[in-house]
């Protein structure tokens, strides 16, 4: 047994090492694409851009580890299966309980990897992220505006700027939409500038040559012109009143963190709904890490196909039914529709049952209905075609 388990342990670690490296690097293009743009068109330094990557990895990862080890373990036994090692195992006494020993100690461990992710690796990355992101943009508040476009990035404000000059210092054709106070106003200004102060986290516009047009309340049009006109502005997630902070969301928190919070707005009466339904999700999530170990082995057995393919599209199957299903359950929870932790535990409850239920049916070497039909409609798909050209000769 002790060859067999690693034997077993090696067929499922090395597709989902590379599952892991492919999911994540795909997951990483999007926002590659988007942090390149800031160092080709607003100079922000490689160096930056680098930390930047460092800190939405865990992000990714809390996805893509159950992701990979669901499709590993699908890969793993459904080559072993179509090659008869299954078969051969079967016959030398190796019951498919036997099989599943180095399963569960991979899920436990995926488990594990997952589960400090969420608790220590995902606040910090997010808190850095944002934290990151707001320093570069009041380092550099340019990279914050795109030109032609009209930009959201600051609290109240919505800014469009025809053309920048000089590498982004200087703004010509600006029109802001000013909507902090209760009746709103807009700004016409031939040029301006953006001086920041890192340290304070503010951002201060120059503007020249404008006006300000503002509706009343009793539709009174006002209009004042002027030569030069100082803005403050604030970056979205700016604690105000406190210098250098960033205010955190309930998933830059840590456990200790959204406990804290949910204490406080429980004492005022408030929903705290949220911030309950994230720390349920910081336990719930990881253990889809052991669901997924008890569905994909029993799935990968029983199923009559193999390859990369059907196992890729089987597992992306799953994981996005799964995923539905936790979305969908987060969103009711966050609206006190159903109590928080079956908000988050209702995809574990019902996936685990699936687990069970398919263990049993591959132990006691049954066909399970619903895999038994899907393999027929495949067939008839990919059959399909030559009996449409056989049809047609025939006709």
């Amino acid at each position: 047994m002790k060859t067999l388990n690693r034997y077993l342990l090696k067929e499922i670690t090395v597709p989902f090492i590379l599952s892991l490296f492919i999911f994540t690097f795909v997951l990483l293009l999007d926002r590659m694409m988007k942090l390149i743009e800031l160092v080709v068109g607003r100079g922000v330094h490689l160096a930056d851009i680098g930390m930047l990557f460092i800190y939405i990895i865990p992000s990714f990862l809390t996805m893509t580890i159950p992701m990979s080890f669901l499709l590993a373990l699908l890969l793993a036994f459904g080559r072993l299966s179509s090659d008869g090692e299954v078969t051969a195992m079967k016959a030398s006494g190796v019951s498919l309980y036997q099989m599943l020993i180095p399963v569960t100690v991979l899920s436990i461990l995926a488990y594990i990897m997952t589960f400090y992710l969420f608790i220590y690796a995902l606040p910090w990355g997010n808190e850095s992220f944002r934290v990151k992101v707001f320093d570069i943009a009041s380092a550099r508040a340019s990279a914050a505006i795109k030109e032609g476009v009209f930009n959201d990035d600051f609290e109240g404000i919505v800014l469009y700027v025809e053309k920048f000059e000089n590498a982004g210092e200087r703004m010509q054709g600006i029109m802001i939409y000013d909507q902090r106070e209760k009746e709103g106003y807009t700004i016409f200004a031939g040029d301006g500038s953006i001086v920041s102060d890192p340290e304070a986290m503010t951002v201060t516009m120059y503007l020249k040559n404008g006006e300000i047009h503002q509706v009343g309340k009793r539709l009174s049009y006002d209009r004042v012109a002027f030569s030069t006109y100082d803005m403050r502005l604030n970056f979205k997630g700016a604690a105000s009143g406190k210098k250098g902070k960033v205010s955190k969301g309930d998933r830059e928190m840590t456990l200790a963190e959204l406990r804290e919070k949910v204490s406080e707005l429980k004492a005022r009466g408030e929903n705290y709904g949220p911030y309950d339904v994230e720390i349920y999700k910081k336990f719930a999530i990881p253990f889809a890490c052991i669901v997924f170990g008890l569905i994909g082995a029993p799935l990968g057995i029983q199923s009559k196909r193999s390859g990369r393919a059907w196992g890729f599209s089987l597992s992306l199957a799953i994981f996005l039914a799964y995923y539905i299903s936790l979305t969908g359950g987060e969103s009711l929870g966050d609206k006190g529709v159903i109590p928080p932790l079956l908000a988050m535990w209702g995809a574990n409850i019902i996936f685990s049952i699936l687990g069970i239920y398919l263990i049993v049916m591959v132990g006691k070497e049954r066909p399970i209905p619903l895999l038994s039909w899907m393999d027929r409609a495949l067939d008839f798909i990919e059959h399909l075609p030559k009996r449409l050209k056989n049809w047609k000769k025939e006709s």
